[in-house]
């Protein structure tokens, strides 16, 4: 009787046992690794994403506000700092530019002076084989002047005399003064011109070679300084 009413029971027993089995063998579902935010950054201790009383969240909002405050001042001083920097690169970068612009002022005056000493040096070389008198027409040690026939015409005295007087005096100089230099030019200047009011009058190999006579008087004082 008793193993009758037993086998029910352990025929169900053996029917579970198979799915038992096979429950125990899946895997555990994974949990989720969930952290609570907290409101407030870690250096200020909190780790809990909730207020147990309303103490705590009146003080933790306060903690909030005043962090709030914090970082808008960190900020705003951040970014004075950075547009202060910005304003100095600014103007450094202008005072840069007028430096490199002067720069480049000097160096482009440097080099026309250069230019200008050679090309200087060319022309006075050149004027030099072409205009300086031979001794037999001046005299460098006394300045006597040996003039040419067509300025020998008594309506040139007081020029001839003029420049005479000049060129003694420019005798003792090796290097001539300004001034003087200035006079013997304004005074070969108005010999020429005094010429070329009588050129009908006057030959013109004679007309020519007198001009030529002149613009030597007048360059004689920078042929003798080296500087044209």
């Amino acid at each position: 009787m008793n193993t009758i009413y037993t086998f029910p029971f352990v025929l169900i027993a053996l029917t579970c046992l198979p799915a038992n089995a096979q429950f125990d063998r899946r895997e555990a579902p994974p949990r989720a690794n969930y952290q609570p935010t907290p409101l407030l950054p870690a250096e200020f201790g909190f780790s809990q994403h909730h207020s147990s009383t309303a103490g705590e969240g009146y003080l933790r909002g306060h903690a909030a506000w005043v962090h709030a405050q914090g970082n808008y001042q960190v900020n705003r001083s951040q970014a004075a700092i950075l547009a202060e920097q910005a304003r100095w690169l600014a103007a450094a970068n202008k005072q840069r530019k007028i430096e490199l612009h002067q720069w480049k002022r000097e160096l482009q005056a440097s080099r026309q002076q250069a230019k200008r000493v050679r090309n200087e040096a060319v022309h006075s070389e050149r004027y030099r084989v072409a205009y300086e008198l031979s001794g037999d027409q001046l005299d460098r040690q006394s300045g006597r002047i040996v003039w040419p026939g067509a300025l020998r015409s008594s309506q040139y005295e007081e020029s001839r005399d003029q420049l005479e007087q000049l060129f003694r005096k420019l005798s003792s100089f090796d290097q001539p003064p300004r001034d003087l230099t200035g006079d013997v030019e304004h005074a070969c200047e108005q010999l020429s011109r005094e010429l070329s009011r009588n050129r009908a009058i006057v030959p013109a190999r004679e007309y020519l070679a007198s001009q030529k006579f002149l613009r030597g008087l007048k360059y004689e004082p920078l042929f003798r300084s080296q500087v044209f």
